[in-house]
């Protein structure tokens, strides 16, 4: 676990696990790898269509918040879901379709549902619970995410998540042991199976933890460049098209099935953030710096200059 779980993992070095002839028991804590998320991934096939590929609505944002209704779109629609529906506002529903045209406004039929990213409780409680309570009576797999979490029914449809941050799993909670993330997450879980809610909860970090109530899956997004306001509303968009995929393909998907989407939905968001905040502008910027040095000098020689870069996302020559 310490090579899993901060302040612990970002101390060690490279870990190799070399069979020593001893058989241990089975692992409660599983770190996902790359060759896992290649192969759980849900490639459409030569027959799919916008439905098989699955469609998710997005119950997000508000006229406080509305690019949390913009952002999480994007994250659905980047990831691959066939049909991408949002319901809401319609001054919200303007800003996403002047965004992305692609989206259909309005109720239908779903495979999943994003709820509560952006949702202003303040303003209108009672309206998103009765909303929240709609989009539950449809019986598909709900993501539930920011104000969504504080409004959690007494039931969910099969496949559900709660992806709580930091900050908002202390208010479920009232109040948590930060140095044991994986065993306060442990906790949580087994106090919604005694309330009859078989949710799996994502507690968003730099190592994302994920519990089924039977295995916790612990996820290195290897930085944290996803740490900034509006990561977790494209992360619930991502998540709702992985799962709406699934729900698409495997309609009785086992847990396996469901923890498997989520993991690959949390390494395409921690992969998007790190494209994101690399500047791939650098080359040609230091470029530029040198040559207005070299042409106030007058100088006659020519210099070439070969793999200048500032983060080396790709090999730059000139």
């Amino acid at each position: 676990l310490a090579h899993l779980a901060q302040p612990a993992a970002g101390r060690c070095g490279v870990t190799s696990v070399v069979d020593i002839g001893v058989v241990a028991d089975a692992a409660q804590v599983w770190q996902v790898e790359q060759a896992d998320l290649a192969s759980w991934y849900p490639w459409p096939q030569p027959t799919s269509d916008k439905y098989s590929r699955g469609v998710v609505g997005l119950a997000t944002g508000s006229d406080h918040y509305p690019g949390a209704a913009v952002l999480s779109a994007a994250g659905a629609l980047f990831t691959g879901a066939g049909m991408v529906r949002h319901t809401g506002e319609q001054a919200v529903a303007d800003r996403v379709l002047s965004r992305f045209p692609s989206v259909v406004p309005g109720t239908g039929r779903v495979q999943a549902w994003v709820c509560g990213s952006g949702w202003a409780l303040d303003e209108e409680r009672e309206q998103l619970r009765a909303r929240l309570l709609d989009h539950c009576a449809d019986g598909v797999p709900m993501v539930l995410d920011a104000g969504a979490l504080e409004l959690l029914p007494s039931t969910l449809p099969d496949g559900s998540l709660l992806t709580p941050h930091a900050g908002e799993f202390d208010r479920l909670t009232g109040g948590w042991d930060r140095g044991d993330r994986p065993g306060a997450l442990r906790r949580y879980v087994a106090g919604l199976r005694d309330r009859g809610i078989e949710a799996t909860v994502l507690l968003k970090g730099r190592i994302t933890i994920i519990d089924d109530g039977r295995t916790a899956y612990a996820q290195d997004a290897g930085s944290s460049w996803a740490a900034t306001p509006g990561s977790g509303d494209v992360l619930s968009g991502i998540l709702g098209a992985v799962i709406a995929q699934l729900s698409a393909t495997a309609p009785a998907a086992s847990p396996t099935e469901v923890i498997a989407e989520v993991l690959h939905a949390r390494a395409i968001h921690a992969h998007a953030a790190a494209i994101a905040h690399t500047d791939y502008v650098a080359q040609v910027s230091l470029l530029t710096v040198l040559a207005d040095a070299m042409r106030t000098a007058g100088s006659d020689s020519l210099v070439a200059f070969s793999s200048i870069a500032g983060v080396r996302a790709r090999r730059a020559n000139y």
